[in-house]
């Protein structure tokens, strides 16, 4: 995402808005006269927007609500906004705010690159050609999907822009054109301001996302989500015996969500949760439920609050 320049301070690259070389630069690629030097939106600000009407439309490509930092706000955001155009391949939330949905090629019908941690490509190419049936049938019509790339550039063409993106080798030879700038990191003009943390009414939360845990593209596969990981609450021993918690045995994270106890080389006061646990009929987010990476949360044992989200048998 950084190579690509998909940040509101980054042009493709990784070049700085605020450079005055690498705005020229990529205006030369582009064939566009210049480049505009304030950075745009992230996608908070994005969707802040929106639900004021500042921003009329929203495209939205292979992302949940829940995915989002808000899910809240991303909820009222596809409410208010004039126009939604939804990138998708299966049904989702965001199907239901949809003014348009564009079907897009899964992963097997097109081709392209992933980019890993170390910087290196790794290009795949079409394993099924929607050409020869690989696409399926829909009321007995081939259905065509196209790669993301392609939609984009559709959509493009009909407000009088063209993006030369057509393809996934035209999208990669552009990248690759570009060039990825070298990056120095900046010190941050300000630090955050330092404060005590009082451990007395809860702990502090740690939370990330497990690798299976009840995304859109899961919901009629069978047989993948039984290998994903079980939804734990981790947690350091000596925080376990000091908030009255048993290995193996379901605790209140929270007021509305049990999770079994785990113990785990975690530093002492601090829990570890998946940010997206699967249930029956769906899946509970922690921000959904105001629980936030980073912030103190009450944890005791089962039954110490009110109106659990059971995760049962999904677990």
């Amino acid at each position: 995402g950084v190579d690509a320049g998909a940040l509101p301070s980054l042009l493709p690259g990784a070049r700085r808005v605020d450079d005055a070389d690498a705005r020229t630069a990529v205006a030369e690629v582009w064939g566009v006269p210049a480049l505009p030097e304030t950075p745009g939106r992230d996608v908070t600000a994005m969707l802040r927007a929106a639900a004021t009407g500042e921003l009329a439309g929203l495209v939205v490509g292979g992302v949940d609500p829940a995915d989002l930092p808000d899910p809240a706000l991303a909820r009222a955001a596809l409410a208010e906004a004039d126009v939604v155009i939804s990138l998708e391949q299966v049904f989702t939330e965001v199907s239901e705010h949809a003014d348009v949905v564009l079907p897009v090629a899964p992963a097997v019908n097109r081709s392209g690159t992933y980019r890993n941690w170390e910087g290196r490509d790794r290009p795949f190419t079409t394993t099924i050609d929607p050409g020869q049936g690989g696409s399926g049938r829909v009321g007995g019509t081939a259905a065509v999907t196209l790669p993301d790339c392609r939609v984009l550039d559709s959509l493009a063409v009909e407000m009088d822009v063209d993006l030369f993106t057509q393809t996934p080798q035209a999208a990669a030879a552009e990248l690759a054109e570009l060039g990825t700038a070298a990056v120095t990191p900046s010190t941050p003009a300000t630090r955050a301001a330092g404060g005590t943390f009082d451990p007395a009414p809860g702990v502090r939360l740690a939370t990330w996302r497990q690798l299976l845990d009840g995304g859109s593209l899961l919901a009629e596969e069978n047989d993948l989500p039984g290998t994903a990981r079980p939804a734990r609450l981790r947690v350091a021993p000596a925080t376990a015996e000091r908030l009255g918690l048993t290995a193996g045995e379901p605790a209140r994270i929270g007021a509305a969500l049990d999770l079994v106890v785990e113990l785990a080389d975690l530093p002492e006061d601090v829990v570890w949760a998946p940010s997206h646990v699967p249930v029956a009929g769906g899946v509970v987010t922690l921000a959904g439920l105001g629980l936030r990476h980073g912030a103190p949360v009450h944890v005791g044992p089962h039954g110490t609050g009110e109106a659990p989200h059971q995760p049962g048998e999904a677990l």
